[in-house]
């Protein structure tokens, strides 16, 4: 199953597996890391967008004479 259907069609997927009679715990635990997954992506370039500027400012500095 597709991650990006799980996202956008979760509740038809497993409704789906739910008439086949499938365990839906699996699918409830790959929804959460998936969204905790995304939700670290989002940190992490929250963060480097920071040390790109930092990078920025930094050589500002050097360029400038100021260490």
């Amino acid at each position: 199953i597709d991650v990006r259907r799980l996202r956008s069609e979760f509740d038809v997927v497993t409704s789906a597996l739910a008439r086949r009679g499938e365990d839906l715990a699996p699918l409830e635990r790959v929804r959460e890391l998936d969204e905790r997954q995304r939700a670290v992506a989002a940190e992490r370039d929250a963060v480097r967008a920071q040390i790109k500027e930092l990078a920025r400012q930094v050589g500002e500095l050097r360029r400038d004479g100021r260490q």
